[in-house]
């Protein structure tokens, strides 16, 4: 398991933020706000790659399961569990094999955002 990225700190010959991950001293930036900021993006991407990353289908199975019980006990009706499963079928062909971090919005909404605005595909 990687080990944590440890906290950022100042090198006083060259004024970097520096930070030491897997034992390897990496510049940041001469800003502090700025080498903060890069220091919790690198942490974040770290805890995300060692999360587990379950597959589409994975999660589309235990959300219809859900679904499902909920319809059994009178909280959700027959027809909006047709509809579930309609799309998450649907969305489940096109994207199921891949990881559920490899998604995004554009892939849920069909919207793609082109210079500040959003197009339908």
């Amino acid at each position: 398991m990687k080990r944590r990225i440890g906290r950022p700190w100042k090198r006083g010959q060259n004024g970097y933020w520096y930070v030491t991950i897997d034992g390897k001293q990496v510049a940041l930036s001469k800003d502090e706000s700025e080498a903060l900021k890069l220091w919790a993006e690198q942490q974040l991407q770290r805890d995300r790659q060692s999360a587990k990353d379950p597959l589409v289908d994975e999660v589309v199975g235990w959300f219809l399961i859900d679904v499902l019980r909920q319809t059994k006990s009178g909280r959700i009706s027959k027809k909006t569990l047709a509809d579930y499963k309609w799309y998450c079928d649907f969305f489940a062909t096109e994207y199921g094999q891949q990881h559920v971090s490899e998604i995004e919005p554009l892939h849920v909404t069909g919207e793609e955002k082109v210079s500040g605005t959003a197009l339908g595909i």
